[in-house]
């Protein structure tokens, strides 16, 4: 028996007709306590996991803002403009939703916005299970709306 409590699953992230992915592969650990016995998840409680991480990764890059800032050439110039060179003032995001953020993902996929592929087979509902090992990889597809149709 296993005891580890998370998997390493890839991730990627594609659109339709481009070749560049829409961010960098990564890897993401998955808690176990969301497998059945069988190893198995609905995509549904995936999907959550997923927003949910993507979230507090997020939430931490906004946090980290303010301790230290490199200035690039562009902010230095017009800092000397302005007489005053310093770190440039960034807005303040709005806190994120967590429930609202994971019902948007889940919407979008039911609308049929994106694809997602499980070890390159397709997930074609939000209540299906997918198997999830070791190395999993799991997709997301970007769809394109057709213009003029």
């Amino acid at each position: 028996m296993n005891t580890t409590s998370f998997i390493n699953v890839t991730i990627l992230g594609l659109q339709l007709g481009q070749r560049k992915p829409l961010f960098p592969e990564r890897t993401v650990k998955i808690a176990r306590q969301y497998l059945d016995e069988a190893g198995q998840i609905r995509l549904d409680t995936l999907l959550a996991e997923i927003v949910a991480l993507e979230v507090a990764a997020y939430q931490e890059r906004q946090a980290g803002q303010g301790l230290l800032q490199v200035l690039s050439a562009a902010d230095m110039s017009a800092g000397r403009q302005q007489g005053r060179i310093g770190a440039p003032d960034r807005p303040v995001a709005a806190p994120v939703d967590l429930a609202e953020a994971v019902a948007v993902a889940q919407q979008a996929f039911a609308d049929g916005l994106f694809f997602v592929f499980v070890d390159d087979a397709q997930v074609e509902s939000l209540t299906e299970l997918v198997a999830l090992g070791e190395g999993s990889t799991l997709c997301f597809v970007r769809l394109v709306a057709l213009v003029g149709g």
